[in-house]
């Protein structure tokens, strides 16, 4: 804001032709405070400056239309829906405006199929790609859900055809495609969202034809994605082709098949190389998703030309080639989204959402328990103390039957130990609650009716039930480390083993058996604490944060 030196009340010494110089500036610089807080320092000229700024914008509003025709720029279009039209986007395909709507007073997004574009095409086709634009943006309008843009209306004016829909603030994922924070679990968050309502308009008979992060907005509110441009290749500028290109799509994220039909077809038959099918959708998906965990699309190059002859050259290279901390299973994923076979991608785009979704719901005991490496390593001597309690007291005949104490005392300080390793539980961690709980209260109920039930079939032989029970104990324990490689950390499975043959070893040494189970329990204790103390190290110093106990991320 310019300010003139002196107190902030009236200033007789400053004259009307200085004010009004200061005025001519702040139209140089585009100043727009400089008329209130004049008018509140001069208020001596007042009117004077009140009445210079009103002709400056009656001469604004007669000078556009000839400074747009000079420049190579139009005007925004007249419509009596919608006042204020502010362009905010443009692209080969399209132009996007902000207005408000007269009647509601909401905020929508009008975009107009790019003169130009329609005006390179043949009459017949012109005319083909708009019919295909209203019949896209009016079955769309029919689709409701969260992660679509809702069209309201659709129609046409001397400007062109356009579409109305709601203007959604926010970044789009080509502005997050480098933002350092974006995790791999919030990039399949996304795309799981998005494949959704990609589905929802492939079962209304609808092909977007067009996926891509430039596509997809975020809302800033509820950071919930959304898209939209069905069928119109808009707000991109970067990396496509120019204004005569005979088809929609972008290079670098479309499918090898799409570009193909590029060499094959005859130029001009725009409809012919469209390329949009369930496909190439899932395609789209796998390209946007790629982009988010690398920075770039799968099929990167200078120029337009440069990504189409990478496409069809090349196979995608896996997102674990330029990070691999990306977890091994998201990026399996990506890859069959970007099978170069479209037989051998997801057959639906639902199909992708429940992969990534699933991928998503697995429990992360590292960024849900972040102390569970620091309990275990204290749980480990208690488990070895409480076996070696049973073995001398197994050789006291006071206390033999009592043994059953320390067994299961030991389960204390391991469930005392889960609770304090954990912090405040959001809905994203209720998963991992439920299955570490689940999991070791299913081994201590399983290994309490066990004895039981031996107790029952062998006594009043004591050491005969021990040894029994320890070989089933240590047969649960391997179930639980085998159910647990699936879910959580892929190496459980080689502890599994570990307690496939120690159930072995107590059978062949039974009364050494307490030993064996308080040295086995205390290493796997220690084992586990060191890949948890690990994970966090390796978690911490990632360009992406990543679930650090992943079982498909090692």
């Amino acid at each position: 804001m310019t300010t003139f030196p002196g107190n902030r009340h009236e200033d007789s010494s400053v004259t009307l032709d200085e004010v009004l110089a200061v005025c001519e500036r702040s139209i140089e610089r585009h100043d727009p405070t400089v008329e209130q807080s004049l008018t509140l320092r001069y208020p001596q000229y007042s009117d004077e400056i009140q009445v210079f700024f009103r002709c400056q914008g009656v001469i604004e509003r007669v000078a556009e239309p000839v400074f747009a025709a000079l420049s190579g720029v139009r005007p925004p279009p007249s419509l009596s829906e919608y006042e204020s039209l502010v362009e905010v986007g443009r692209g080969g395909m399209g132009v996007v405006y902000k207005g408000r709507h007269r009647a509601t007073g909401r905020m929508d997004a009008v975009k107009f199929i790019h003169p130009d574009r329609v005006s390179s095409l043949s009459k017949m086709d012109g005319e083909g790609l708009v019919a295909r634009f209203r019949r896209e943006c009016l079955m769309a309008a029919q689709v409701a859900h969260q992660n679509i843009v809702p069209v309201y209306h659709v129609g046409e004016c001397e400007q062109g055809v356009y579409y109305s829909m709601r203007f959604v603030d926010g970044p789009t994922l080509h502005d997050l495609m480098t933002d350092p924070s974006l995790s791999p679990q919030q990039s399949a968050r996304y795309i799981e969202q998005v494949a959704r309502a990609i589905e929802a308009l492939h079962q209304h008979g609808i092909l977007h034809g067009d996926i891509k992060p430039h596509n997809i907005v975020v809302d800033s509110e509820t950071e919930i994605p959304l898209i939209g441009d069905f069928g119109l290749a808009a707000m991109e500028s970067s990396g496509c082709l120019d204004t005569s290109s005979e088809f929609m799509g972008t290079p670098g994220y479309l499918p090898p098949e799409v570009v193909q039909s590029l060499r094959e077809d005859a130029p001009g038959n725009v409809n012919a190389v469209l390329g949009a099918t369930i496909s190439a959708d899932v395609y789209g998906l796998g390209s946007t998703l790629y982009a988010l965990l690398t920075g770039g699309p799968p099929h990167p190059g200078e120029t337009a030309q440069a990504r189409l002859a990478s496409t069809l050259a090349r196979d995608v290279v896996s997102v674990r080639t330029h990070n691999p901390k990306i977890p091994r299973l998201l990026a399996e994923i990506c890859q069959k989204a970007l099978a170069r076979d479209p037989r051998h991608r997801f057959s639906t785009a639902a199909e992708l959402a429940d992969a990534l979704e699933i991928w998503l719901n697995q429990p992360d005991w590292s960024r849900h328990f972040p102390k569970l490496g620091h309990v275990l390593f204290a749980v480990a001597p208690l488990l070895l103390l409480s076996n070696m309690a049973v073995y001398f007291m197994l050789r006291s005949a006071y206390w033999q039957s009592l043994v059953w104490m320390p067994v299961f005392a030991s389960y204390i300080p391991l469930f005392v130990g889960f609770s304090l390793s954990g912090h405040a539980f959001t809905p994203a961690g209720r998963p991992a609650l439920r299955a570490l709980w689940s999991t070791w209260i299913g081994h201590f109920a399983a290994s309490a009716s066990s004895y039981i039930s031996l107790r029952l079939l062998l006594a009043p032989d004591q050491h005969l039930v021990m040894a029994a029970f320890y070989a089933c104990f240590a047969a649960i324990s391997a179930l639980t480390f085998f159910v647990n490689s699936a879910h959580f950390w892929v190496s459980y499975r080689w502890i599994g083993f570990g307690w496939m043959w120690i159930a072995v070893g107590v059978s062949v040494v039974p009364d050494g058996a307490p030993l064996i189970i308080g040295i086995g329990s205390s290493l796997t204790a220690c084992v586990i604490a060191i890949q948890e103390r690990r994970a966090q190290t390796i978690s911490s110093s990632l360009r992406y944060p990543e679930s650090s106990l992943d079982c498909l991320s090692r």
